[in-house]
């Protein structure tokens, strides 16, 4: 056993961990609209993720390396509003509407 450090303060990520429980919500999400929409997995597509935080649009645009390719993803643009258009928007998260384009 180590003696005299607190090796359980040291391995506590807690902020890190919330982000990546966060990304997992992004990307079951978005599975679940391809999936609703027939899309197939092969198929890369755009998205429009909105979110009026902006700490939730720099977590997204900083790992978007990490979950891109989980999602299929051509292209992610990352807005405080939505985008014009006639489409309608997929809700995905509690704070972020995801809008999908063809």
């Amino acid at each position: 056993m180590l003696r005299g450090r607190n090796t359980q303060e040291e391995w506590n990520f807690a902020e890190e961990e919330a982000d990546v429980e966060t990304i997992k919500v992004l990307v079951k999400g978005i599975r679940n609209i391809r999936s609703e929409m027939n899309v197939p997995p092969s198929r890369k597509a755009k998205y429009f993720i909105v979110s009026p935080d902006e700490n939730l649009r720099e977590l997204f645009a900083s790992h978007k390396d990490i979950y891109s390719q989980l999602i299929s993803a051509m292209r992610s643009t990352y807005r405080q509003t939505k985008p014009e258009s006639r489409r309608m928007p997929y809700p995905l998260l509690f704070r972020m509407p995801l809008y999908t384009f063809r």
